[in-house]
């Protein structure tokens, strides 16, 4: 295993591996290295691990020539979002972990705020970030020094799927449900507890869902930071094409396994129709005026039916996994996030949104 941190001024600081997952990045990598890599968090007790998933562009030679600090993981093919990371965590270690996506800027307390918070209680075991997408008007400010106005994260809804919330901006930690995986940290130690941190038969798309199951079943608390913010260059989805149609379907099937993996047989049946209109129901969300967006809608609706059917039909070959933890479960995974009409612990107390516009993680 790679040792991450070296002996150093600060030894009472944990150390962390940031892992960053490279597909055909070439646009987004210098951007996003510059920014990880000027950090107030002191640069000997962090890692940045730049993980290549058989990339065809120069993104890697780019990293190789202009950031020569940073560690490189190269797979010759494309494993995934899921095997990708997978992979890279067998051979890195460190005190934390943290997940962030290519296509991201990041705020120069990114890493502190998330680490500190981590620090302050050990019942939480993941944290995730501020995220600006590119609709909201603070992204384009992109402001690495000061802090935004709102507080930017997405969260579970009852229909089964990660909406995209805004409040006002405090600097305390809001507890959720749900871990996005553009920027996140977890504790080392929760590894070997979860099995693996993402599900490969996944592939990509809802891991992130599924991940946070999996962490509440386990009774693990979870927040997002205010203070730890991230503009992600994520762009908008309302464009059909043959890599949008492939998307939606793989979405809505691995949606629908994620609640297989992680509810009883009770509860994952109570929870299909509120999955199935979800389905159809998280087009409404995307960013854009409402014709767009209602337009969106009914186009993608025989692929969001078909990605549906598809995952429950596909569910057999999650059953060795879904006995893996169920077994361990330690409370029950409906009643946190609301599918049977209770609401999530984090829309207890969050403040209301201030905004309506938003965004469905697909």
């Amino acid at each position: 295993m790679a040792a991450v941190g070296c002996e150093g001024r600060e030894q009472a600081l944990p150390t962390v591996a940031i892992l960053i997952l490279n597909y055909n990045g070439v646009s987004f990598v210098r951007n996003c290295l510059a920014s990880v890599l000027d950090q107030s968090y002191p640069q000997e007790r962090y890692s940045v691990v730049f993980i290549d998933n058989g990339s065809s562009d120069n993104s890697l030679e780019i990293v190789r020539n202009e950031f020569p600090t940073v560690q490189v993981l190269r797979h010759r093919r494309n494993l995934g979002f899921c095997q990708g990371y997978n992979e890279a965590i067998r051979q890195y270690s460190a005190d934390y972990l943290i997940f962030l996506n290519m296509d991201t800027v990041v705020h120069k307390r990114w890493l502190e705020e998330l680490v500190k918070v981590m620090e302050s209680d050990r019942s939480i075991a993941a944290a995730h970030s501020n995220m600006i997408m590119p609709w909201v008007a603070e992204f384009a400010l992109q402001v690495r020094e000061g802090y935004p106005s709102h507080l930017y994260y997405y969260e579970l809804n009852r229909w089964g799927f990660a909406q995209y919330r805004v409040v006002p901006f405090s600097p305390h930690p809001l507890p959720c449900v749900f871990v996005s995986g553009a920027s996140f940290i977890i504790r080392q130690g929760i590894v070997a507890e979860l099995g693996e941190v993402f599900d490969p038969d996944f592939f990509a798309y809802c891991e992130d869902l599924d991940f946070s199951l999996r962490l509440f079943g386990l009774g693990y608390s979870v927040v997002v930071v205010p203070t730890s913010v991230v503009y992600h260059v994520q762009g908008e989805k309302t464009a059909l094409s043959r890599n949008s149609a492939r998307t939606l379907l793989r979405a809505n099937r691995n949606r629908v396994a994620a609640f297989y993996k992680n509810l009883s047989g009770k509860e994952f049946l109570l929870s299909l129709p509120l999955l199935g209109v979800g389905a159809i129901y998280k087009m409404w969300h995307l960013p854009g005026v409402r014709v767009s967006r209602g337009l969106a809608m009914i186009m993608a609706l025989p692929l969001n039916v078909c990605g549906f059917l598809w995952g429950v039909v596909a569910i057999r070959q999650f059953a060795q996994r879904r006995r893996f933890i169920l077994e361990r479960r330690r409370q029950t995974i409906a009643k946190l996030v609301g599918l049977f009409g209770s609401k999530p612990e984090s829309q207890r107390t969050a403040t209301p949104p201030v905004v309506s516009q938003g965004e469905s993680r697909l």
